[in-house]
């Protein structure tokens, strides 16, 4: 997959060739400017940072399933200039959903806004509805939410995977990851 910014991305699997290749990817590729919280631009410089930093730190066991909520995740976002009511994250969870039947993955995708809302919310004083969170949070493959959180946030403050990840640990969710994923992350990656 090329695009104007001369990135190409090589898919490794036969479903990252049938996302690449999907016309409504390419164009949601191609969305996107430099904004808070997206130094990077548009969405396929936001996946290749991605893909780059899930290279960099391996994930063991985890790398083919981040790869691809690296290539989904946000490559819906050019569909709220079409409807303002469209969610990027239900749109490309509903993408996946048509091609596969992991709910692993399409949860992730689902609610990988989630947690930075909430902390947007609790910055500006709201408090934590923590039954919310529970029953949200806990439906999920927290190991695998987790490290795409700091995937996600790898060109920008990782504030919102350190909080999220903090208080998942202090709800005491049934599925929290066994220690701290970020205390597994490598350093001196180069943004």
């Amino acid at each position: 997959m090329t695009s104007d910014t001369n990135i190409i991305i090589t898919p490794e699997t036969e479903l990252e060739s049938k996302i690449i290749s999907d016309p409504r990817i390419q164009e949601g590729f191609e969305y996107g400017k430099v904004r808070t919280g997206h130094p990077e631009g548009t969405v396929i410089n936001h996946v290749h940072a991605i893909l780059n930093y899930i290279d960099f730190q391996g994930f063991d066991g985890y790398r083919t399933d981040l790869r691809v909520i690296a290539l989904l995740h946000d490559s819906f976002k050019y569909m709220k200039k079409i409807d303002p009511s469209n969610r990027h994250e239900f749109l490309a969870a509903e993408f996946y959903k048509e091609l596969t039947d992991d709910e692993r993955i399409e949860k992730v995708l689902h609610y990988h806004d989630t947690p930075w809302i909430i902390y947007k919310n609790i910055k500006s004083g709201q408090e934590l509805n923590e039954e919310k969170f529970k029953n949200t949070f806990s439906q999920l493959d927290l190991e695998l939410f987790t490290r795409f959180l700091y995937c996600d946030n790898c060109l920008r403050e990782n504030d919102t995977a350190i909080w999220f990840e903090q208080t998942v640990h202090e709800q005491q969710l049934s599925n929290c990851p066994n220690g701290y994923i970020s205390e597994k992350l490598l350093t001196g990656w180069d943004k």
